[in-house]
């Protein structure tokens, strides 16, 4: 089934905060803040500057979007094991995804986030993206789940500054 991808309506709400995410995204979301799932969706929809949801047929299968601190663009994603059950899912999913941080790259000198060390498919998915990750650990909310910071150096030209 085909991929496709669309930005974020409020209509989209109650689907989006009732995905029955993937395990490993339930278990850092929850390691991350500490708090429930559905807090973490809600933050994170509320935080975002933009917000994309990715559909299998006229069914929501994930949500992703970047938060703006200014220079730096906050990006996360999180979705259903669905997306992933066809290679037509996967492909779509990687492309498209691929397509978003380019723009990402071009509105943020820089990237960044965290992901839970023993999340392997969202760490060997963000290297694929082309981001890189620093060394070291951190915890954040549960002192039991290491986290590595990813980050991406973004493509924006940098003007000259003039001197009078």
């Amino acid at each position: 089934m085909r991929v496709t991808y669309r930005e974020y309506d409020t209509s989209d709400w109650h689907a989006v905060v009732n995905l029955n995410l993937r395990a490993a995204d339930q278990e850092e979301l929850k390691a991350a803040t500490g708090g429930s799932v559905f807090a973490a969706l809600c933050a994170s929809l509320e935080a975002s500057d933009e917000t994309w949801v990715i559909e299998m047929g006229d069914e929501i299968v994930g949500v992703f979007g970047v938060s703006d601190l200014g220079t730096v663009g906050i990006p996360w994603f999180v979705c259903t094991d669905k997306l992933f059950e066809s290679n037509d899912g996967r492909a779509g999913f990687a492309y498209g995804s691929r397509e978003i941080i380019r723009g990402w790259k071009v509105k943020y000198p820089f990237l960044t986030n965290c992901v839970a060390k023993d999340h392997t498919v969202a760490r060997r998915w963000l290297r694929w993206l082309g981001f890189s990750f620093t060394a070291g650990e951190r915890f954040l909310s549960d002192p039991s789940v290491p986290f590595i910071q990813f980050y991406m150096e973004g493509d924006r030209e940098v003007q000259p500054c003039a001197i009078q």
